[in-house]
């Protein structure tokens, strides 16, 4: 029992650490989308220096909060009134 309450005393702080990272990196994503209006999923993780499984993880978080949506090999930016865009796209 004291082993694992010393794990999740490591582990935690390491999450945190990751989540931190993960909102950055989001928020990149975003802004060249939003700049390009459409990426290749290999571009965005070349552009970033991430794997592109990473993109794929990334792209679907942002994607079930409705910033964009993924076709074959690509991710699409949304543009939602509320963010100063034009008319929410729902492909």
């Amino acid at each position: 029992m004291l082993t694992m309450l010393y794990l999740c005393d490591i582990i935690k702080p390491l999450t945190n650490r990751r989540d931190k990272r993960m909102n950055t990196r989001q928020n990149d994503i975003l802004d060249l989308l939003a700049a390009q209006g459409e990426m290749t999923i290999k571009a965005l993780a070349e552009r970033l220096s991430v794997t592109e499984m990473t993109i794929h993880r990334d792209l679907d978080s942002l994607g079930k909060d409705g910033y964009l949506y993924k076709k074959r090999g690509a991710a699409v930016f949304i543009e939602k009134p509320d963010r100063g865009g034009g008319m929410y796209q729902n492909e």
